[in-house]
């Protein structure tokens, strides 16, 4: 079993991180964290990544952190859920205005619709 959470910048892992390693304490399951901070945000990241681990607790369950070969961000986590048989993909959401979705689109909305598995989405 496992949950994937995929963060891509400091205030990202602040919010999703801890909700994360919740979801996955309570399935008792792994944490498979995808980074897509692109070397950004370094300290800040593995703070949030200890206070995962340290909420997951010494039972053994495992912190996986890996980095994507995929540039674009919904399709990485997309491809990131599957290869590791996701049970619930953990992501951020911020509210944004509907011309921000227009332009810009939306990486979270392109996960909650194309997902294959549960997606909990966790304000940032």
């Amino acid at each position: 079993m496992t949950v994937l959470t995929a963060v891509a910048n400091a205030a990202e892992a602040a919010a999703v991180l801890p909700a994360a390693a919740a979801e996955a304490a309570r399935r008792n399951s792994d944490l498979h964290v995808l980074d897509l901070t692109s070397g950004r945000d370094t300290q800040a990241l593995a703070a949030a990544l200890e206070a995962a681990r340290a909420e997951l607790g010494p039972d053994g369950r495992a912190v996986v952190v890996t980095e994507p070969s995929i540039p674009d961000h919904a399709t990485a986590a997309l491809v990131a859920a599957d290869e590791t048989s996701a049970d619930v993909l953990v992501i951020g959401v911020r509210r944004r205005s509907p011309v921000g979705k227009l332009v810009m689109g939306s990486v979270a909305q392109s996960i909650l619709l194309d997902a294959d598995c549960p997606v909990l989405a966790v304000r940032v």
